[in-house]
């Protein structure tokens, strides 16, 4: 008989990936809103559903794990596609952010 309750490794496992699942769609959120009001629309919009698609994936997720019947083949692949869009979206981000960023000089060259 299985034990309803995860071992010690799987309770960690789940808390670190609270961060993820809770932290990147927050993120998303408020780059989206942040990006609309300064009106990058377009980026705005793409971080905002990043936000609805990651918590929807990750409810639906959540129901297969739990053995909704529907979904409960679904559950892994479902979870990986959050964390895929999520991943996506800190990519964008971070290309967005690397082309807005000065070209800095060479530093100057040290005599020994």
């Amino acid at each position: 008989m299985r034990s309803a309750t995860p071992p010690g490794p799987g309770i960690g496992h789940n808390l670190m990936a609270v961060p993820v699942f809770t932290g990147l769609p927050a993120a998303a959120l408020a780059s989206g809103w942040r990006s609309w009001r300064v009106g990058h629309r377009r980026f705005g919009l793409y971080s905002a559903g990043t936000a609805v698609s990651m918590l929807a994936a990750m409810a639906l997720a959540g129901a297969g794990f739990s053995q909704s019947p529907r979904l409960v083949n679904l559950g892994g692949l479902l979870q990986r596609a959050s964390i895929i869009t999520g991943f996506a979206w800190l990519t964008a981000l971070s290309a967005r952010a690397s082309r807005r960023m000065p070209a800095t000089a060479a530093p100057p060259h040290q005599a020994s």
